[in-house]
């Protein structure tokens, strides 16, 4: 297999399709041990994990040597991918709903999509 890959493939798509299959190998190799927990959070999580990984990226710039970080990015844009494709745009829809509920109607709120949490607008946050 090897072999016909190189008759396929000039030298750097080769050497750039071997890194793309050891991200494959962590992602198989996590996936054990999450099973899928990447689905749950959809496209808002996939975000956040690549700003997050991208950051540590930026550490191996800085002596770091650990490359995980950056076959995790790839996972994870894959995920962002993934996620968009199939409908799964965040949990924090589902926070929305359920967070305003209670609202009453003109009311002004702040929604943290972080935490997923409500607050009633004080009055010198009101334009």
């Amino acid at each position: 297999m090897q072999r016909e890959a190189q008759t396929l493939l000039d030298d750097e798509t080769l050497e750039h399709v071997g890194v793309l299959f050891e991200a494959v190998a962590l992602y198989e190799e996590r996936e054990k041990k999450y099973k899928g927990l990447w689905k749950e959070g959809g496209v808002a999580d996939s975000l956040r994990h690549i700003t997050s990984k991208s950051a540590r990226v930026h550490a191996i710039g800085e002596g770091r040597t650990d490359l995980d970080d950056a076959l995790d990015l790839i996972n994870y844009t894959v995920f962002l991918i993934r996620n968009f494709r199939a409908g799964r745009l965040n949990t924090t829809q589902y926070q929305l709903i359920v967070a305003t509920e209670d609202i009453k109607e003109g009311e002004l709120v702040v929604f943290d999509f972080e935490l997923g949490t409500v607050t009633p607008k004080r009055e010198e946050e009101i334009l």
